[in-house]
Protein backbone atom coordinates (compact mmCIF):
# COMPACT_ATOMS: atom_id res chain seq x y z
CA UNK A 1 0.00 0.00 0.00
CA UNK A 2 1.25 3.36 -1.18
CA UNK A 3 -0.20 5.06 1.45
CA UNK A 4 -2.71 4.91 5.22
CA UNK A 5 -5.65 6.77 6.21
CA UNK A 6 -6.46 7.79 10.13
CA UNK A 7 -9.74 9.32 11.36
CA UNK A 8 -8.56 11.71 14.18
CA UNK A 9 -11.74 12.58 14.90
CA UNK A 10 -12.95 9.22 15.58
CA UNK A 11 -9.62 8.51 17.71
CA UNK A 12 -10.38 12.06 19.34
CA UNK A 13 -14.37 10.77 20.39
CA UNK A 14 -13.80 6.79 20.61
CA UNK A 15 -10.65 6.62 22.38
CA UNK A 16 -10.46 5.91 25.98
CA UNK A 17 -7.93 8.79 26.10
CA UNK A 18 -10.37 10.97 24.08
CA UNK A 19 -13.44 10.06 26.11
CA UNK A 20 -11.54 11.21 29.69
CA UNK A 21 -11.01 14.34 28.36
CA UNK A 22 -14.72 15.39 26.74
CA UNK A 23 -15.62 14.37 30.93
CA UNK A 24 -13.06 16.44 32.25
CA UNK A 25 -13.92 19.29 30.14
CA UNK A 26 -17.41 19.07 30.54
CA UNK A 27 -17.29 18.70 34.66
CA UNK A 28 -15.15 21.75 33.93
CA UNK A 29 -18.45 23.53 32.13
CA UNK A 30 -21.08 21.85 34.48
CA UNK A 31 -19.23 23.46 37.46
CA UNK A 32 -18.85 26.73 36.06
CA UNK A 33 -22.57 26.70 34.92
CA UNK A 34 -23.34 26.36 38.86
CA UNK A 35 -21.08 28.67 39.98
CA UNK A 36 -22.53 31.40 36.92
CA UNK A 37 -25.76 30.38 38.31
CA UNK A 38 -25.39 30.77 41.82
CA UNK A 39 -23.74 34.09 41.51
CA UNK A 40 -26.29 35.12 39.57
CA UNK A 41 -28.54 34.35 42.03
CA UNK A 42 -26.72 36.33 44.44
CA UNK A 43 -26.88 39.59 42.12
CA UNK A 44 -30.30 39.40 41.81
CA UNK A 45 -30.39 39.89 45.52
CA UNK A 46 -28.38 42.75 45.19
CA UNK A 47 -24.66 41.93 45.39
CA UNK A 48 -23.00 43.39 43.04
CA UNK A 49 -19.56 41.97 43.74
CA UNK A 50 -21.43 38.94 42.42
CA UNK A 51 -22.93 40.29 39.78
CA UNK A 52 -19.27 41.23 38.67
CA UNK A 53 -18.03 38.05 39.37
CA UNK A 54 -20.83 36.31 37.12
CA UNK A 55 -19.76 38.67 34.47
CA UNK A 56 -15.78 37.85 34.74
CA UNK A 57 -16.90 33.94 34.75
CA UNK A 58 -19.11 34.40 31.57
CA UNK A 59 -16.33 35.95 29.87
CA UNK A 60 -13.28 33.88 31.27
CA UNK A 61 -14.92 30.08 31.14
CA UNK A 62 -15.46 29.62 27.60
CA UNK A 63 -12.21 30.99 26.47
CA UNK A 64 -10.69 28.45 29.29
CA UNK A 65 -12.65 25.49 28.10
CA UNK A 66 -11.31 25.93 24.53
CA UNK A 67 -7.88 26.62 25.59
CA UNK A 68 -8.20 22.93 27.45
CA UNK A 69 -9.23 21.40 25.02
CA UNK A 70 -7.15 22.17 22.32
CA UNK A 71 -3.88 21.53 24.40
CA UNK A 72 -5.73 18.27 25.40
CA UNK A 73 -6.01 17.73 21.60
CA UNK A 74 -2.92 18.15 20.93
CA UNK A 75 -1.47 16.00 23.92
CA UNK A 76 -3.66 13.27 22.32
CA UNK A 77 -2.42 14.00 18.95
CA UNK A 78 1.55 13.71 20.44
CA UNK A 79 0.74 10.43 22.03
CA UNK A 80 -1.13 8.83 18.69
CA UNK A 81 2.15 10.06 16.26
CA UNK A 82 4.46 6.86 17.26
CA UNK A 83 1.73 4.60 17.17
CA UNK A 84 0.78 5.80 13.75
CA UNK A 85 4.69 5.43 12.64
CA UNK A 86 4.97 2.24 13.98
CA UNK A 87 1.93 1.11 12.06
CA UNK A 88 3.17 2.80 8.82
CA UNK A 89 6.43 1.29 9.39
CA UNK A 90 4.94 -2.32 9.44
CA UNK A 91 2.61 -1.90 6.53
CA UNK A 92 5.95 -0.85 4.82
CA UNK A 93 4.97 2.90 3.93
CA UNK A 94 5.89 6.86 4.79
CA UNK A 95 2.28 8.47 3.90
CA UNK A 96 -0.47 9.15 6.24
CA UNK A 97 -3.34 11.11 5.37
CA UNK A 98 -5.94 12.39 7.69
CA UNK A 99 -9.57 10.99 6.83
CA UNK A 100 -10.78 14.64 6.89
CA UNK A 101 -7.98 15.93 4.25
CA UNK A 102 -8.87 13.48 1.45
CA UNK A 103 -11.38 12.93 -1.21
CA UNK A 104 -11.31 9.23 -1.59
CA UNK A 105 -9.14 6.58 0.15
CA UNK A 106 -9.33 2.38 -0.15
CA UNK A 107 -11.09 1.10 2.33
CA UNK A 108 -8.17 -1.23 3.25
CA UNK A 109 -5.60 1.97 3.62
CA UNK A 110 -7.32 2.69 6.78
CA UNK A 111 -5.65 2.48 10.21
CA UNK A 112 -7.80 4.05 12.44
CA UNK A 113 -8.82 1.15 14.08
CA UNK A 114 -5.50 -0.17 14.76
CA UNK A 115 -4.48 3.26 16.03
CA UNK A 116 -7.73 3.05 18.31
CA UNK A 117 -6.64 -0.14 19.49
CA UNK A 118 -3.17 0.36 20.31
CA UNK A 119 -3.86 3.56 22.02
CA UNK A 120 -6.39 2.23 24.04
CA UNK A 121 -3.86 -0.11 25.17
CA UNK A 122 -1.15 2.24 26.22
Amino acid sequence: MDYLVVDITRILDESAAGRKAAEELSKRWDLAQSEFQQLLERAQAGDQEAGDRAAELEAKVPNEIERRRDDLRRQLIERIKPIIAAIAQTKGTSLVLRSDQTLAFEPEAEITNQVLDELDRA
